[in-house]
């Protein structure tokens, strides 16, 4: 499946747990020599941050079915959409690891001439991504597992809802690349491997 998302980081910005701390202590010296040396401050430059952000987008299911032995349905996949609720813990200004929960909603389209049938299969997919995020300059190259919550794709025949069942493993994996173009915008392409 490939997902390109635009993310907004409007829903807030969870204010940085940044600890700098910064001690001086001033001595005033006497004329004569002194063997007191004042203290330089001292900085920790450890940074650690929460962002929370939602993403909305297209995602397109690269699905090849080779129709074998007696079957005969031709698969085409539709173009979806999708929605995720992001959370990124950002460890100085390079790492962070971000969970997600993710939405998608697509249909996929089965023709089978031989048989008289036609329908368009619609899929609810959730599924939990938890990334590895690298981030260079305005760029995040993202990769990680993603794990299926929830997969009931579904065709209606003749009035009744039949389930196809799963389509999606249980545990996937995915891999990507964002670019921030504004203070809390960006555009997340990728691609998620079954």
């Amino acid at each position: 499946v490939l997902l390109m998302a635009l993310v907004l980081c409007g829903v807030g910005m969870v204010s940085a747990q940044q600890s700098e701390r910064t001690s001086s202590v001033k001595i005033e010296q006497p004329k004569q020599k002194s063997s007191v040396k004042s203290e330089k401050p001292k900085r920790d430059k450890t940074v650690v941050r929460t962002e929370l952000g939602l993403g909305v987008g297209l995602q397109y299911p690269w699905m090849k079915v080779i129709p074998e032995g007696d079957m005969s349905a031709v698969f085409t996949p539709r173009l979806g959409f999708g929605a995720a609720l992001q959370f990124r813990i950002a460890i100085g200004n390079v790492f962070g690891i971000q969970p997600e929960v993710t939405y998608s909603y697509s249909t996929i389209k089965i023709d089978d001439p031989e048989h008289n049938l036609s329908v368009k299969a619609r899929s609810n997919l959730v599924q939990m991504p938890i990334l590895l995020s690298v981030r260079a300059a305005m760029f995040r190259f993202n990769a990680g597992p993603v794990i299926t919550l929830m997969d009931n794709p579904y065709y209606t025949i003749s009035g009744d809802k039949a389930y196809m069942g799963r389509i999606f493993p249980t545990v996937g994996y995915a891999a990507g690349v964002s670019v921030k173009f504004a203070k809390c915008m960006m555009i997340d392409l990728r691609y998620v491997g079954q």
